[in-house]
C-alpha cells in the first residue's frame, strides 16, 4: 500500500488546478476516508497525499482519474489497482441500486460493464448517481467510454446532474458534458482528443488507439456540422501517424474521395502504406479515386484485387463489404456479401456469416427496390435463424424471427396495394401490428386505409394510441433519437400535430446529426407544412447522404415538383 500512496501524492503534484471544487477541508476529509477505506500503513505519507491533493482542490478519486492520463506508464497498474478498489456504493443509494451494485467485482471489466447495465435497466431518477460514479472511477478508459454511451438516451433528464456533479476530466466524461451541453460540445470533445492522445503518446494500453479513434470520430462528426472538412483531415491523418491505424488511414482516404479530391488518395496511400497493406479496405478505396479521375481500367483491377484477397476467409469478406456498405457502395458490397454466401458450409459459424450477409444483401435490394429479392433473402435469413431457435437461440433469437415477419408482411402489403387488393393489404398490415405494435410504416398504411373506407373513427384511435406509445417512451428516455423520428414520421404522415412532429424531427437530428432517415422525415413535415423549398433543401441534404437510395432520389423529386408548383 505504501507504493500505491506514494503514486498518489506524486500525481497530486502534476494535478493542475481545480477551481470548481470548494471547501479544502471537506476536500480533505473526503481524501483521509478514502485512504482509510484502502488501508493505511503510514500516517506520514496519508497526510503528504491529502495535503497535496487538497491543495488543487481536488478528491483522492480525482487524482486517480487524472492519472490515467499524467501516469507513467509504470505506475498505470498501480493506479487502475487503487481506482478500482474505490468504494462503488453510497449510503444515500436506493435499495434496487445497492442491489444492482452488490455483485460488483472490482477486478473484471465484464463485471464492471454488466453493473452499468443493470443500472441503466433501473428508473434513471434513481441510478443515475451511481452509475456516473460508475464511469467517474472504471479504471479502464475504454469501459468507461462504453459506460458513458450507454447513458446516452437520458443525458437531457440527467442534465442538471451531469453539470453539477464535478466529474473529473476523462474522454467519457467529457463526452456526457458535451451531450449535456451542446453548446460546449466542440470545446469539451477537443479536451477529451487531447487527453486521448496524451495517454497514447505516454506508452498508453493496448486500447489507448482504439479509444484516441474513437474521440475523434465524435470530435470529427461535430466539425462536419459546421463543415470545418480542413480540420477533419487534419484530425485524422494526425491519428493515423500516431496510431498506426488502418481505420484511421481509411477514413482520411475517405475524406478525400467525398470531398472530391480523388487525385490525393494514391499519395497519401502510399504515405500510409506501411499499415495498410493487404488490406481490401484500401484497396476499394483506391478504385474509387481512379474511377473518380476517370481511370476505370485501373479502377476494375484495383476491385479484382481486392476480391481476390482472403479467397476462403467468409468472416473477412463479411467485415469488408460491411465497411462498403456503410460508406454506401452497394455494388461493391454486393459483390463481397455474395462472396460469403458462395463460400459458406454447414459449419454452425459459417451460417452466422450466412445470415448476416443474407440480412445485408436484403437491406440493399430494398435500397434497389427489389421486393421480390428482398423477400428471398429475408425467407433464407428467418430460415436459418429457426435452425439456431431450435438449438436453444432464446428470446433475441425470436425477436429477430418476428422482426423479418415484419419486413416480409409490410412488402406483401405494399404489393396488394400496387394491385388494388386492399382487404388484403389490410390483412397483412394488421398481421405486422400484431409482431410489433405501433410499427410507424404499419400504422401510417393501415391508417390511410382506414381512412379511405370511411373508418375515420378507428384511423384516430390508431394514430392516438400509437402516438402515446412513442410519448411514453420518450418520456422514460428523452435522447432516443429514433423515438423522436418514429413519432415525427408518424404525426406527419397522418397529418397530425405537425409543429410537434418538426420539433421531434429537429431533435432527433439535434442528437444525431446527418442521419438520411431523420433528414427525409424533417423534409417531410415542411412538406406537409407547405413549405416545399425546405423540403427540397433537407431532402437534398439526405441524398448527398444517401446517394444510391432510389427511395430518398424519387422523394426528392417529388417535394422538387411541389416546390415548382407553389412558386407565384
Amino acid at each position: 500500500m505504501k507504493r500505491i500512496l506514494i503514486i498518489l501524492a506524486a500525481l497530486a503534484l502534476a494535478a493542475p488546478a481545480r477551481g470548481d471544487v470548494a471547501g479544502a477541508d471537506a476536500v480533505a476529509r473526503d481524501i483521509k476516508w478514502q485512504i482509510k477505506n484502502l488501508g493505511d500503513d503510514s500516517a506520514v505519507l496519508r497526510d503528504l497525499a491529502m495535503q497535496k491533493v487538497a491543495r488543487y482542490g481536488m478528491t483522492a478519486a480525482d487524482a486517480l482519474v487524472r492519472a490515467l492520463t499524467t501516469a507513467p506508464p509504470a505506475a498505470l497498474p498501480h493506479v487502475r489497482e487503487l481506482l478500482a478498489r474505490l468504494p462503488l456504493t453510497s449510503p444515500d443509494d436506493p435499495p434496487e441500486v445497492a442491489k444492482a451494485l452488490q455483485n460488483y467485482s472490482q477486478l473484471q471489466a465484464s463485471s464492471r460493464q454488466e453493473t452499468g447495465y443493470r443500472l441503466t435497466a433501473l428508473p434513471i431518477e434513481k441510478s443515475a448517481p451511481a452509475l456516473l460514479r460508475l464511469i467517474a472511477y472504471e479504471p479502464n478508459e475504454f469501459v468507461a467510454w462504453q459506460l458513458a454511451v450507454r447513458m446516452r438516451p437520458w443525458v437531457s433528464k440527467c442534465r442538471d446532474m451531469i453539470l453539477a456533479a464535478h466529474l473529473p476530466p476523462r474522454p467519457a466524461t467529457l463526452r456526457l458534458l458535451a451531450w449535456a451541453k451542446p453548446d460546449r460540445a466542440v470545446e469539451r470533445m477537443e479536451q477529451a482528443w487531447a487527453l486521448a492522445r496524451e495517454r497514447l503518446k505516454a506508452g498508453g494500453d493496448t486500447e489507448s488507439a482504439g479509444l484516441l479513434s474513437l474521440v475523434t470520430t465524435e470530435l470529427t462528426t461535430l466539425y462536419r456540422q459546421k463543415k470545418q472538412y480542413d480540420i477533419i483531415e487534419t484530425c485524422w491523418r494526425q491519428v493515423a501517424d500516431e496510431t498506426k491505424d488502418p481505420n484511421a488511414a481509411l477514413n482520411l482516404l475517405a475524406l478525400l474521395i467525398e470531398h472530391n479530391q480523388p487525385q490525393r488518395v494514391e499519395a497519401e496511400w502510399k504515405h500510409c502504406a506501411g499499415w495498410l497493406a493487404g488490406d481490401p479496405r484500401a484497396l476499394y478505396l483506391l478504385a474509387r479515386a481512379a474511377g473518380a479521375r476517370g481511370d476505370t481500367q485501373l479502377e476494375r483491377d484495383f476491385i479484382a484485387t481486392a476480391r481476390s484477397l482472403a479467397p476462403h476467409d467468409a468472416e473477412q469478406h463479411l467485415f469488408v463489404g460491411t465497411y462498403l456498405m456503410q460508406r454506401r457502395w452497394l455494388d461493391l458490397a454486393a459483390g463481397e456479401f455474395q462472396r460469403v454466401l458462395d463460400m459458406v458450409g454447414a459449419d454452425e459459424g459459417d451460417r452466422a456469416f450466412e445470415v448476416t450477409a443474407r440480412l445485408r444483401l436484403a437491406d440493399i435490394h430494398s435500397h434497389r427496390r427489389q421486393p421480390d429479392k428482398e423477400a428471398e433473402q429475408l425467407d433464407a435469413a428467418i430460415h436459418l435463424y429457426r435452425v439456431f431457435e431450435e438449438k436453444g437461440g432464446g428470446a433475441v433469437i425470436t425477436d429477430q424471427i418476428n422482426n423479418l415477419k415484419c419486413r416480409l408482411l409490410l412488402l406483401e402489403a405494399s404489393r396488394h396495394g400496387k394491385s388494388g387488393n386492399l382487404a388484403a393489404q389490410e390483412k397483412a398490415l394488421r398481421e405486422t401490428l400484431k409482431l410489433t405494435p405501433n410499427h410507424p410504416d404499419a400504422v401510417i398504411a393501415l391508417v390511410e386505409l382506414l381512412r379511405k373506407r370511411g373508418a375515420a373513427q378507428e384511423a384516430a384511435e390508431l394514430v392516438k394510441s400509437s402516438s402515446e406509445h412513442y410519448r411514453t417512451r420518450l418520456a422514460e428516455q428523452p435522447d432516443d433519437a429514433e423515438n423522436h423520428n418514429n413519432l415525427a414520421w408518424l404525426l406527419a404522415n397522418t397529418e397530425t400535430s405537425l409543429d410537434e412532429a418538426r420539433k421531434l424531427s429537429q431533435k432527433s437530428l439535434e442528437i444525431q446529426p446527418d442521419t438520411a432517415a431523420y433528414l427525409d422525415t424533417l423534409a417531410e413535415v415542411h412538406l406537409r407544412l407547405g413549405q416545399a423549398a425546405r423540403a427540397v433543401e433537407f431532402q437534398k441534404q439526405a441524398v448527398e447522404l444517401e446517394p444510391e437510395s432510389l427511395d430518398l432520389a424519387d422523394r426528392l423529386k417529388k417535394f422538387e415538383a411541389a416546390a415548382a408548383k407553389a412558386k407565384p
